[in-house]
């Protein structure tokens, strides 16, 4: 047997059959920069993210390693079936997988769940050269060391990716995340420098993936700190708990250490929501609090999530308004996904609002990629066909060049255009779901 892993970062088929790909991305996954980094190194490897490139279907691996999102198991269970009939060992990495084994089975030599470290994957490897692969692998978190960032040579990434923590210091009662991961795990700073000095040998911009950078505020001071200290000149962005926005030492030290966009989950303007799903944030400090954020130069990307319990059709002027006038420069916006791992899930399945079950959850979900503009319950407020017409409107206002081009203005003109880019970016999704969209 051949010692070569051929490392796959799957894309997904859109609505028309057609593959998402592209020359272009603002954002990409690190699990192949992580994985690539715990092949030992007598081993060979081939990597390839299908959103840039096509898959080398006549590679001489003899392992063939693959990793996917939730949406992208369809077409990843696709590529399977091709490596499968030609002999390979088939290796799924990811929660997604792991849950959905029985969907997988009969493509998949071995699952493995967690964050496994170059012990665990020796290991693993090993298993596979004297033909004794497990059928899944549970592994916990092993994130201390540098990741391989040569995966990303040769594309066009606007943000390379950097990880500092796994998982959050928040409970939210609809976060894959933490029902995954329970609590939150920081990486040894010196390896996130380490993958720091490496993006800047090829770009001037980064977003850290963490769930919430601010899981423990001495850790993060000090990862400025390190970075201002590092002279790296580097601008990026990362996602946050807008509790961040009161802590001036904080937001200080961000400033100082290039960062330039916050992506927030305000997720709603009702307390009653925020009480519902376990985010005791107050929503009347919303607005101080973006200026805060604004006034230390760091824009806020909202994130919303509609068709909560307490929402209501009238609430949709009201989020637009509050999006356009409070500096929010870009804004995320999801119907309510209920996961099976999530306790969401399971209050709505106790009060018999579930239109789908665990099982064919994927079956039901994976058309929806980024943004989910179907929903898949009874809301309480309204009728389901109220919720995914309010939601599409929404998105038409806020998609709208007058809208983007508010959000956008800036007193530094390079800093309007890579908001602008981001709106586009939006603007995209919601033109892609208005082509496909048929109202109920």
């Amino acid at each position: 047997m051949k010692k070569k892993i051929y490392l796959i970062q799957t894309t997904f088929r859109k609505r028309n059959g057609i593959l998402y790909q592209g020359k272009l991305a603002p954002f990409q996954s690190l699990a192949l920069a992580a994985l690539s980094a715990t092949i030992p190194q007598e081993w060979e490897k081939e990597f390839c993210l299908e959103y840039f490139n096509e898959i080398n279907y006549e590679s001489d691996a003899s392992v063939i390693g693959l990793s996917c999102m939730a949406y992208d198991l369809v077409h990843a269970i696709e590529v399977a079936e091709v490596f499968k009939k030609k002999g390979k060992k088939i290796i799924f990495g990811g929660y997604q997988p792991y849950f959905s084994k029985e969907r997988i089975k009969h493509v998949c030599d071995s699952v493995v769940f967690g964050n496994p470290g170059p012990v665990e994957m020796k290991g693993i490897l090993n298993d596979a050269l004297d033909g004794k692969l497990k059928s899944e692998y549970v592994f916990g978190v092993d994130i201390n060391f540098p990741f391989d960032y040569s995966i990303y040579k040769n594309i066009n990434l606007q943000f390379p990716p950097v990880l500092s923590s796994i998982g959050c210091k928040n409970n939210c009662n609809y976060c894959c995340t933490a029902a995954i991961y329970k609590k939150y795990y920081m990486r040894e700073q010196k390896y996130v420098l380490d993958d720091i000095e490496s993006i800047c040998q090829s770009s001037k911009y980064a977003c850290f993936v963490d769930a919430n950078i601010y899981n423990e505020r001495d850790y993060l001071l000090n990862l400025c700190s390190n970075i201002e200290k590092g002279k790296f000149k580097l601008s990026w962005g990362a996602q946050a708990t807008i509790d961040i926005a009161n802590d001036d030492e904080v937001l200080s030290s961000l400033k100082m250490a290039g960062c330039k966009l916050l992506m927030v989950g305000l997720e709603s303007l009702s307390q009653q929501n925020m009480k519902d799903v376990r985010k005791n944030y107050n929503i009347k400090k919303y607005k101080d609090q973006i200026q805060k954020l604004r006034s230390y130069g760091i824009y806020v990307f909202g994130l919303f999530l509609l068709g909560l319990d307490d929402d209501k059709s009238s609430d949709f002027n009201r989020l637009y308004n509050f999006i356009q006038q409070t500096g929010i420069v870009v804004a995320g916006l999801n119907i309510l996904l209920p996961s099976p791992d999530t306790p969401i899930f399971q209050k709505l399945k106790s009060e018999n609002r579930l239109l789908i079950n665990e099982d064919d959850f994927i079956h039901n979900t994976y058309l929806d990629k980024e943004i989910i503009n179907k929903c898949y319950y009874h809301p309480k407020n309204m009728s389901i066909k109220e919720l995914e017409d309010n939601f599409m409107k929404l998105s038409g206002k806020l998609a709208s060049f007058r809208g983007m081009i508010r959000r956008s203005l800036s007193f530094n003109i390079y800093d309007s255009l890579r908001i602008f880019g981001l709106n586009m970016g939006f603007r995209k999704q919601y033109l892609d779901l208005k082509r496909d969209y048929s109202p109920r």
